[in-house]
């Protein structure tokens, strides 16, 4: 799925048109109907013209798990994540889900504490996943078990998350799932609800088990909302068996120099560095609270949603890649392209 790398062509006045009336059938309605909005629509547009100039070839994507594939509300309250799909279990103990509580009550509202320290979230959040963890394995669960609690805990996806993966599997778009939580069940859930195509990969906290099967630590490094980047991919890929999911990842995407990201946190907007990307267009869902994230999320992102919506421009973008793709493989006398080729 990789492919060399070339500076390719800048965009044409064609694809500068594509791009702005991409981002002016949304621009054009109010925000509470369009749920999408953008600070600097002029450099949007160049992103995107670009994205298109370069093909899907060049392109992959990254996006969060929870909460950015999934949707945050669900009948009015949070939906879970997969970190929660162990916390509502019936495989765990009611100590383990009383712990579980706690560590939320006390660590999610420094996560979303506006004015605390990078530097000083980082380091709480990397100890809310270890003792998370740690709790985890306390529980000596069966990594049999797995498919029962994923059963028990019905994810909401987000609108339009099937029809994307299967247009990105059609232009052979990698999609990298880069989460801060669980990929054993993560990749559970998304098998279970016949969403792990071939082209979805996931990186995020793995399992280990021993002999019995039975849950007994996570492989470092730990991944928690704050340090999710390419940096954490590439270090791991070049230390050591270069066949490992992670090597293997690194590869795939590091000649594919466009990026499209998309992630519910603020700390989701650094997921693409420490890989030298050509064009990285930043999604960002602003899922609660706009009066106080809205700004800060347009300061982050290129392009922001609003109010759960789904992922209605992305798919355009991808729409409008398919159309590219296309209109190549007609000029070059191949004739059309049929969607899954």
């Amino acid at each position: 799925m990789t492919s060399n790398h070339t500076d390719g062509l800048p965009p044409t006045p064609a694809h500068t048109a594509s791009a702005r009336a991409l981002l002016e059938s949304y621009l054009g309605r109010p925000r509470d109907v369009a749920h999408l909005t953008v600070r600097n629509v002029d450099k949007v547009a160049a992103k995107i013209a670009q994205i298109l100039a370069d093909g899907p070839e060049h392109v992959h994507v990254v996006s969060d798990f929870d909460m950015t594939m999934t949707k945050f509300w669900v009948n009015g309250a949070r939906g879970p994540s997969s970190h929660g799909v162990v916390e509502r279990s019936s495989v765990v103990s009611p100590k383990f889900k009383a712990f579980a509580r706690e560590l939320y009550n006390t660590y999610y509202p420094m996560e979303i504490d506006p004015n605390m320290p990078r530097d000083v979230k980082y380091q709480k959040m990397d100890e809310w996943w270890r003792r998370a963890h740690d709790g985890i394995v306390a529980e000596n669960i069966n990594r049999e078990r797995l498919a029962q609690m994923v059963q028990e805990t019905a994810m909401t996806w987000r609108a339009g998350l099937a029809d994307l993966l299967a247009a990105t599997q059609a232009l052979d778009i990698y999609f990298m799932v880069f989460s801060a939580g669980i990929k054993d069940l993560i990749k559970e859930i998304l098998r279970q609800n016949a969403l792990l195509l071939p082209h979805v990969h996931v990186v995020s906290n793995e399992m280990i088990f021993d002999a019995q099967g039975d849950v007994t630590g996570f492989r470092e490094p730990v991944i928690h909302t704050f340090n999710k980047s390419e940096v954490v991919l590439a270090a791991t890929a070049t230390d050591g068996d270069a066949n490992t999911p992670e090597a293997r990842h690194y590869r795939a995407i590091r000649d594919r120099r466009n990026v499209i990201l998309m992630g519910d946190s603020l700390g989701d907007v650094h997921m693409a560095d420490g890989i030298d990307h050509k064009v990285c267009l930043r999604v960002g869902f602003c899922n609660h609270d706009p009066e106080t994230w809205l700004e800060k999320y347009m300061d982050a992102f290129d392009v922001v949603v609003t109010d759960d919506a789904g992922f209605d421009v992305v798919l355009d973008l991808v729409a409008q890649l398919r159309a590219g793709k296309q209109q190549t493989r007609a000029a070059n006398g191949a004739g059309a392209v049929d969607a899954r080729s």
